[in-house]
């Protein structure tokens, strides 16, 4: 596992809470964090998540995973490639606002880049620019994150592939390929 600090400075370690908090003591704070075979290479997701969030939280407080407990949580599975993720990606901004004095949390998690290898931290930035977003977009490897028994990973066999979670952390619905009004039925039922 390897994240960016400051360009050109790369750090490889296990990640987790005692990585980013003596990266904190030190005085350092990312903007952005790019993590690939996270899901077979974590055994605590709890101290996962709670790393990322004391290293991107702007006040430096920890956030764990169930600091999402009573929010809704989209997770959105898209390939860079694929014309239906892209549509996907110009509508977020319209699905935050749209669901704005809703508590919810969209995830872009990318699968593939243009030439279908695992992105790239410049892919990921490319991606966020080109469809001006402000929601978390993360990079993953489909050896890691997909498997169709769900019993390691999500269930994705075709692009983009949407999973809603709802205010119990309860998988709530799921909706393969893209369909903006489809994808707000499903917010609002999870809400």
């Amino acid at each position: 596992f390897s994240f960016h600090v400051k360009y050109p400075e790369i750090i490889e370690d296990f990640f987790g809470t005692e990585l980013a908090n003596n990266l904190k003591n030190q005085g350092r704070q990312a903007d952005l964090m790019v993590a690939n075979n996270v899901l077979a290479h974590v055994p605590n997701i709890n101290d996962f998540v709670r790393g990322f969030s004391i290293l991107l939280n702007e006040n430096g407080e920890e956030v764990n995973l169930y600091d999402f407990y009573g929010k809704t949580i989209i997770l959105d599975f898209s390939t860079m490639w694929c014309y239906y993720c892209q549509q996907a990606a110009y509508d977020i901004k319209e699905t935050l606002e749209l669901f704005e004095n809703d508590d919810i949390v969209y995830i872009t998690i990318l699968i593939e880049n243009w030439t279908g290898d695992v992105p790239s931290q410049t892919d990921i930035i490319d991606w966020t620019t080109q469809f001006n977003l402000t929601s978390p977009v993360l990079a993953g490897s489909k050896e890691e994150i997909i498997d169709p028994t769900m019993e390691e990973g999500f269930d994705v066999s075709s692009w983009p592939v949407f999973f809603f979670i709802d205010k119990e952390m309860m998988m709530n619905n799921y909706i393969r390929g893209y369909n903006q009004e489809m994808i707000n039925t499903a917010i609002a039922n999870a809400l």
